[in-house]
């Protein structure tokens, strides 16, 4: 025992008194996964320059409703962890890789964003060399710190019919949601040579903004924010995953049908918890990240580029997207289920984003003790130093 590397010991403690398997909750399976889970696209602009600073994540589904389309099980996609109230609204929260929705996660030369982005001034905006400064702190739901970088963004979610587990490709839910938007007058940075050119709208005559977002664009993004029906998200300092809230509103306005999703019923307090006091709650400490992400990462190796302090983890817990991953969420879940208050008491955004440090690290390290029988079938790697 004396020569194992000590980050192992949390692992041998909770394991030799950790319950058998068959009293915890019961592990989602795959075919729930499967139907919880929905291909993703998402186009931004970054910054407020006219040209040459879209970036894309995923492939939109050009196929409509009821016709053949293409998913990608494999690609980008999300997974519908459940829905709760914030606010006074309903919300279908959904998990996926931070690195499709951030394009500077786990870099802007990794992500291939090759812009600085601009403000609405000509400016340069400094991006926060350490990421891990980039935790959602707002006290209010959508505002992060993506917001002053991207002037415009799409989130594209597209579902598909499958029969005896095979892909039919028959393309049953589209759905479309402005994940970000410029709430100001239109003003271009950097336009070409002569000058946007020009498009009507609403018996006004205005210059184009972007040259992959039109002035319709621009002026309907800004009416699903006012009217509510646009996504927000949630980032994890230095994790690979990011919580996508989408108004159930918005599937109503659109007229598609409601997400299969996975039952949790505090799905962001889980999540919360999960990654936000890890080293309470298991043991130890570690960073989730998506094999995706990780992918990108080996593929990029100069000689003159660190990898944004990666390499400088305790350790690095297996496949974001994992059903075991996905596992051990809803046992968290499944515990708060027993411990949390009248859900009513905690619907509000404020209430939700600090809960998690309400509960002592001895309540958490009990929680732990039910989780890791999960927590080890997760693949466990240590980064080279």
């Amino acid at each position: 025992m004396k020569n194992l590397p000590i980050t192992l010991f949390p692992f041998l403690f909770l394991l030799l008194i950790a319950p058998a398997r068959g009293q915890s909750e019961a592990p989602i399976s795959d075919q729930r996964i499967k139907e919880a889970t929905v291909k993703l696209a998402a186009t931004y602009v970054i910054g407020r320059q006219y040209s040459g600073n879209t970036w894309h994540k995923g492939q939109a589904e050009n196929g409509g409703i009821g016709e053949l389309g293409t998913p990608d099980d494999k690609g980008v996609r999300a997974v519908c962890l459940g829905k709760e109230m914030i606010d006074g609204d309903e919300y279908f929260v959904f998990f996926a890789l931070r690195s499709f929705v951030d394009p500077f996660y786990p870099s802007p030369v990794i992500q291939g964003v090759g812009v600085e982005p601009l403000d609405s001034e000509g400016g340069r905006i400094p991006i926060p060399a350490d990421l891990s400064q980039s935790t959602e702190k707002s006290e209010t739901l959508g505002v992060n710190w993506l917001t002053p970088f991207l002037r415009y963004g799409r989130i594209d979610f597209t579902w598909y019919e499958s029969s005896g587990g095979t892909p039919v490709n028959k393309i049953t839910s589209k759905l479309s949601v402005t994940a970000f938007s410029d709430p100001g007058d239109i003003k271009v940075v950097e336009g070409p040579f002569f000058g946007p050119p020009s498009e009507d709208y609403g018996g006004g005559k205005y210059p184009r903004p972007q040259v992959d977002f039109s002035v319709k664009d621009h002026f309907e993004m800004q009416k699903a924010v006012a009217e509510g029906h646009s996504a927000a998200l949630r980032f994890y300092a230095d994790h690979d995953a990011t919580l996508i809230y989408v108004p159930r509103a918005t599937f109503t306005h659109q007229k598609q049908p409601e997400p299969q999703h996975l039952g949790l019923q505090h799905p962001t307090i889980a999540v919360d918890l999960a990654l936000h006091r890890t080293e309470e709650l298991f043991g130890f400490k570690f960073i989730l990240l998506g094999q995706e992400t990780l992918d990108q990462i080996r593929l990029y190796h100069p000689e003159d580029y660190e990898l944004s302090g990666m390499e400088k983890a305790i350790g690095i817990l297996g496949l974001a997207m994992s059903p075991a991953t996905l596992n051990m969420l809803q046992r968290v879940d499944a515990v708060l289920a027993a411990t949390l208050p009248d859900p009513a008491a905690i619907s509000k955004w404020t209430d939700l984003r600090v809960y998690y440090k309400t509960l002592s690290g001895q309540d958490l390290g009990k929680m732990g003790i039910t989780l890791v029988s999960e927590l080890l079938g997760v693949p466990t790697m240590m980064p080279k130093r």
